[in-house]
C-alpha cells in the first residue's frame, strides 16, 4: 500500500490488542494478560526507524502508524492514529499507568498539530498523503474525532467533527 513488503507492523493492531487483552484480564484475572497487554503499551515507545509504530518529535507529538516498515514510508493514516489513541485510553483508564497516560498525551498532541493537513474542504483526507476517503472512512473519522474530544475536550477535535459533519460531497 506504501510500498511496503510485509510484515510490517501497525499500531492500530497493537492497540486493539491490548484492548482484547485487558478484556481477557478483566474477565479472567489471569495476570498474564494484562502483563502482555503492559509489553504491548511499550512498543509505542519505540521509534518506527527501530522496529516500532511511532514517529517523534521535540514539540509536536508522537504519531502512531497504522503501517509502519523501516520508516522511509511514512503513511499517517488518520483512523489508524485515533484507534490507536482510545485503545492506549481504554488502557490507561483500567490501569492508571502513566506510561498510558504519557503516550496518549503525546498522540493527542500530534493529533492535534496535524488535524489540520486532513481537511480537503470540509471532506477528510485517508492519510497525509491526501488519499481521499470513502464516505464510510469520513463517517469514521467524524466519530472517531467525537470519542476523542470527549475525552479531551479539546476544541480543535471539536471543530473538525463538525466541519467533516456538515460536508455535503
Amino acid at each position: 500500500r506504501y510500498d511496503m513488503e510485509p510484515p510490517w507492523r501497525s499500531a492500530l493492531a497493537q492497540g486493539k490488542a491490548i484492548e482484547a487483552l485487558t478484556k481477557a484480564y478483566d474477565v479472567t484475572s489471569n495476570k498474564t494478560y494484562i502483563d502482555t497487554a503492559k509489553s504491548l503499551l511499550n512498543s509505542f515507545f519505540v521509534e518506527v526507524k527501530d522496529g516500532g509504530v511511532t514517529l517523534k518529535t521535540a514539540d509536536d507529538g508522537w504519531w502512531y502508524e497504522e503501517y509502519a516498515d523501516d520508516g522511509s514510508n511514512s503513511s499517517r493514516v488518520l483512523n489508524g492514529m485515533i484507534w490507536a489513541l482510545l485503545s492506549i485510553y481504554d488502557y490507561y483508564k483500567y490501569t492508571n499507568d502513566t506510561n498510558a497516560k504519557f503516550l496518549f498525551d503525546q498522540g493527542v498532541i500530534a493529533l492535534k498539530n496535524t488535524l489540520p493537513l486532513y481537511d480537503n474542504s470540509g471532506n477528510s483526507y485517508y492519510d497525509i498523503h491526501k488519499k481521499s476517503t470513502t464516505p464510510a472512512y469520513h463517517q469514521m473519522h467524524i466519530k472517531l474525532l467525537g470519542k476523542i474530544f470527549n475525552i479531551t475536550q479539546e476544541g480543535t477535535f471539536k471543530n473538525y467533527h463538525d466541519r467533516w459533519l456538515d460536508f455535503k460531497g
